[in-house]
């Protein structure tokens, strides 16, 4: 039996008389439960403790030790798996195993001036180059109850099981550090400088890796998102594997990457949701004064700050006339615009207008990432899965998009146009989208804006988005997880719940395959969501797409904005948790 099984800290020692004292501390995915001893000098056999589960630790006082390994023991304390390889401590201080895993994550091409800080004093960008282990012991009925029952029936509708747990124990340990916090769902204290933490499923991807792709791409080009690594999962007895460990959608994230200020009062924001292909849209159209009009616009961020204007989703959901009146104004400021310059599509007074309420540059800049990675489901095709925040800072509005778990996959309904895959520039415009113009096409109507975005698809495709760039960064993310995937995939077996749902069985050889060239089939009860192209052939084959189109455009990008300087000084069927920790 192969075991899989993750030094934490770089094996310490201690000289005590004539004898030394040896710290072991490892990171167990074997689930709770389970005895991990380490074994050292050929067959001395120490049992090591769970001090803060899924870190087990133990100290040898011994004179010398060379070599060691982990092993799983069994309820009699005979070896019931162990590690495939010898560990060596070198110089007695560094562990030779470990240190050939550090990853380096290179960085995308920025190609484009700032407009935003990207982090401040205390919320800084969540390291990328760390995997991060997350326990959450849970009131157990609840927990069960949101795990066999994910989906309830409600006003004929299905909704998802919401319900808040109480978990009296969270730990958050990494490579360099730990966090542990015991309370309810909402726990004290601070993590990486965050109150909440956002653990998003990523098991509809054989690379686990479009989502994240997706993300730093955006960041490249100046986006605020909320971005992250990868974390693995238990909750309770139950181990879920590995999942997207990210940001969330917050006034403190706010504050911090869009305005650098942990202290700024913030504007609004608003959720767009969009229900295609039968609809309602968030199509930013003007309905009429009733905000009753607008139930695609949602004020639900993550969390409530006091006098912020955001709303936490255990506050107030459902809009309000007057929480409504930001969104609203945008709304109508866009339906004058449309209607006083729809006649002046080459008017550069017309685009000077527009910009004095929205970040055009900033909506292009999304615009063309989307259409690099074909996001199906998000902004550009249909105005969702973005918000739309008022920057007081600015004193205009701009888009903050999230969720890109159907990017890069060259996936496509029958309302896309058929040839989607080789048009850079029409891609995103559907059949289904018939009771409202779509709001990207309208923008791109006016050649000043249309010019504008080709410059940025010429400069980001040659740069950002090119095959070398993305491959670069793409192989070493692979790098980063490699070592959990195939116990990724195989927890599918094991899943607890007694909801009959969806699943992928996806294999090692998968992850592989689809890194590069080779597609994912599907295979009826056994991969539900299969992928046409590699991800690296889909790069490949849309950043030749979009640069064929721009060949011709002088890449001269505008500076006009200035760039902040910020000190830094420090599918399974439950796809989403959220921890929040709250002073």
């Amino acid at each position: 039996m192969k075991l899989n099984l993750f030094n934490l800290f770089l094996s310490t020692f201690i000289v005590c008389g004539n004898a030394e004292v040896y710290n072991f501390s490892v990171i167990s995915t074997l689930g709770v439960g389970k005895k991990i001893a380490v074994v050292y000098n050929n067959g001395e056999t120490v049992e090591m403790k769970p001090t803060k589960f899924p870190l087990y630790e133990v100290s040898v006082d011994t004179p010398s030790i060379s070599t060691y390994h982990y092993v799983e023991l069994n309820q009699l304390n005979a070896v019931a798996g162990q590690e495939t390889f010898e560990r060596n401590i070198k110089d007695k201080k560094e562990n030779e195993h470990d240190s050939k895993k550090e990853i380096i994550i290179p960085e995308l091409p920025h190609p484009f001036d700032a407009q935003f800080p990207m982090g401040s004093e205390k919320l800084q960008p969540i390291p990328e180059d760390i995997i991060y282990n997350v326990y959450v012991e849970c009131d157990n009925a609840t927990y069960l109850s949101v795990r066999d029952q994910p989906f309830l029936t409600k006003n004929g509708g299905r909704q998802r099981n919401d319900v808040s747990i109480t978990c009296p124990i969270i730990n958050i340990i990494t490579p360099k550090g730990e966090f542990s916090s015991s309370g309810t769902l909402r726990l004290v204290g601070y993590v990486l400088g965050r109150k909440s933490i956002k653990l998003r499923g990523i098991a509809n991807d054989p690379t686990l890796l479009r989502d994240k792709l997706s993300l730093s791409l955006l960041k490249a080009v100046g986006i605020p998102v909320q971005e992250g690594s990868f974390a693995r999962v238990y909750i309770n007895s139950d181990t879920w594997g590995l999942y997207s460990f990210i940001d969330t959608l917050n006034p403190k994230w706010m504050k911090g990457y869009i305005h650098g200020d942990d202290d700024y009062k913030i504007g609004s924001a608003y959720k767009l949701f969009s229900s295609h292909p039968d609809g309602p849209y968030a199509s930013l159209e003007y309905l009429g004064d009733d905000y009753t009009l607008y139930k695609t616009y949602t004020i639900d961020i993550d969390e409530k700050t006091e006098n912020d204007n955001v709303m936490d989703n255990e506050d107030v959901k459902a809009n309000t006339e007057e929480n409504f009146k930001p969104m609203l104004n945008f709304i109508k400021l866009f339906h004058n615009w449309k209607i006083k310059y729809q006649n002046e599509l080459e008017s550069v007074e017309a685009v000077k207008e527009l910009e004095t309420f929205l970040n055009i540059e900033l909506t292009l800049r999304i615009i063309a990432i989307e259409s690099f990675v074909m996001a199906v489901d998000n902004f550009t095709p249909y105005q969702s899965n973005i918000a739309i925040y008022y920057n007081p800072e600015q004193k205009k509005y701009h888009f903050l998009p999230y969720d890109y778990d159907e990017a890069l996959k060259g996936y496509f309904t029958e309302y896309f146009p058929k040839d989607a895959i080789n048009d850079c520039m029409n891609w995103y415009i559907t059949s289904d989208y018939v009771n409202a113009e779509n709001f990207v096409k309208v923008l791109l109507k006016y050649k000043p804006i249309r010019d504008r975005y080709l410059v940025i698809l010429a400069k980001a495709s040659r740069t950002t988005f090119s095959i070398e760039s993305v491959s670069a960064y793409v192989d070493a993310l692979a790098n980063l997880i490699r070592d959990d995937v195939e116990w990724n995939f195989n927890l599918v077996d094991q899943y607890p719940s007694t909801y009959d749902g969806l699943i992928n069985k996806y294999t090692i050889q998968h992850f592989e395959g689809n890194l590069n060239n080779e597609p994912v089939p599907f295979i009826e009860n056994v991969i539900v969501n299969d992928n046409q192209y590699g991800l690296k052939q889909f790069v490949e084959l849309r950043s030749n797409v979009c640069q064929d189109l721009t060949k011709d455009i002088k890449v001269t990008i505008s500076k006009s904005y200035p760039s902040y300087t910020v000190k830094i000084s420090k599918l399974l069927i439950i796809s989403l948790f959220i921890i929040f920790f709250l002073l």
